[in-house]
């Protein structure tokens, strides 16, 4: 029947492209639609946070982009991601504090955040692992390829 080849089309792109591109499938007169996973990046160094936006949407990700903390705050929580990537150095608020506030609020608690920055002194790292980040990255030793394979890690 057509509603079982569209879950089976579904299914093959889930296993072998690991993400589904925002798009919908006429079946029967019957319209599916599929979402892409979304992701946040908060970085104020938006020729970084641009790179990877590129990356990501080439990977079939949805992903915006806030450049402070409180922007990131606020998409956060009108918006459902399933990843948000978090920059510990923001202009406005540090990255552990926009975690901490992510991870004590209803609508964002389980969202996993992983830390993306270029700052890794041990003290930041482990205020961030166990207020709740999932991962703590470091830009500059990462490539795109890398970050996708990450964030397809940890979205499972």
């Amino acid at each position: 029947d057509s509603q079982y080849i569209a879950k089976k089309i579904v299914e093959f792109y889930e296993k072998y492209f690991d993400c589904i591109v925002r798009s919908s499938l006429k079946v029967d007169g019957n319209i599916i639609e599929y979402m892409a996973k979304k992701v946040l990046i908060v970085d104020d160094e938006l020729q970084v946070a641009f790179i990877f936006q590129t990356a990501l949407k080439t990977a079939g990700y949805e992903a915006k982009i806030a450049s402070s903390g409180k922007d990131g705050l606020n998409l956060a929580k009108s918006e459902q991601f399933d990843l948000i990537l978090l920059d510990q150095m923001l202009g406005d608020v540090s990255g552990n504090e926009v975690l901490k506030i992510l991870k004590q609020d209803q609508a964002t608690k389980n969202t996993p955040v992983a830390i993306l920055t270029n700052f890794g002194h041990e003290n930041l790292v482990q205020d961030a692992l166990s207020s709740g980040a999932v991962d703590y990255i470091l830009k500059y030793q990462i490539s795109t390829d890398d970050l996708i394979a990450k964030v397809k890690g940890i979205l499972g």
